[in-house]
């Protein structure tokens, strides 16, 4: 975990925003964090969210605990769905990076307001939740994807069978 989210804050920092998608940048702590929610216990995918979020913070202009708070809220959120969705599933992946992104943005944004530490104008703040729903939706099954193989590689995962395999 520890290897995978220094990993991913390394990517998410050095990866520059886009303009055209409102500053909005690569969700990849958020998508390591909505991966331990859907495929592992509370406890780790809390501790995934402290961790993630703390590591954003840290290497963004972001007040401490904002970030934390956040990637708790939405890695117990994904978390609480998980008996109900595929995991595996690039559909689920989409669909809850995408949503994941987009939400953690808007809290970003209604905190930071309130503290009065930006001031975004209607249609700059949409173009970021866009844009954050866009990068969610593709960061996120790529993570997925990824994790989930280095996973089954070191041994953290069983492999699984397909339902041709008769023995």
């Amino acid at each position: 975990m520890i290897c995978f989210l220094i990993g991913g804050a390394v990517i998410q920092t050095v990866v520059p925003s886009s303009a055209f998608l409102g500053g909005a940048k690569l969700p990849v702590l958020l998508s390591f964090v909505l991966y331990y929610a859907l495929t592992r216990s509370v406890v780790t995918t809390m501790i995934a969210g402290f961790l993630a979020g703390f590591l954003q913070d840290v290497l963004s202009q972001i007040p401490l605990g904002h970030s934390v708070f956040c990637f708790c809220i939405a890695g117990w959120l994904a978390g609480y769905f998980r008996s109900m969705v595929l995991a595996d599933s690039i559909f689920t992946t989409l669909i809850f990076g995408g949503i994941a992104n987009a939400i953690v943005t808007v809290f970003f944004f209604l905190m930071l307001v309130q503290e009065d530490l930006i001031k975004y104008t209607y249609g700059l703040i949409t173009l970021k939740i866009f844009g954050a729903l866009l990068l969610g939706m593709i960061t996120t099954p790529i993570i997925f994807h990824l994790a989930g193989r280095v996973d089954r590689l070191v041994g953290n995962v069983e492999l699984e069978h397909s339902l041709d395999d008769v023995e």
